[in-house]
């Protein structure tokens, strides 16, 4: 599977996601960074072998948290991502678009 952190770089949070295989041992490396905060919160695996991640993004202190999704392809290149203008269920988009396809 795979896990998510979060790493500091010049006071920002970049989102990390590493995959591992089935011993544990680093597969892939993908790093989310668009020059602001972004956090992930939940991962899960794509029937395509990818990952979606959802969580959240902060372009700056004083702008408001937007939401975020991203898929990461099985070879850890990232295919797309969307920034949401309020900060919604991740958890239930992220099923309903990649568990059931809508």
């Amino acid at each position: 599977m795979g896990c998510l952190s979060s790493d500091t770089v010049a006071d920002c949070h970049n989102l990390t996601v590493t995959r591992t295989d089935a011993a544990g041992i680093e597969v892939r490396h993908t790093v989310f960074d668009e020059g602001s905060d972004e956090y992930g919160t939940i991962l899960l695996p794509v029937s395509d072998g990818g990952l979606s991640v959802g969580g959240s993004v902060k372009q700056s202190p004083e702008s408001d948290e937007q939401a975020l999704l991203l898929k990461i392809a099985e070879d850890g290149r990232i295919e797309w991502n969307r920034f949401y203008s309020t900060q919604r269920t991740i958890q239930a988009i992220t099923a309903r678009i990649f568990n059931h396809g809508n």
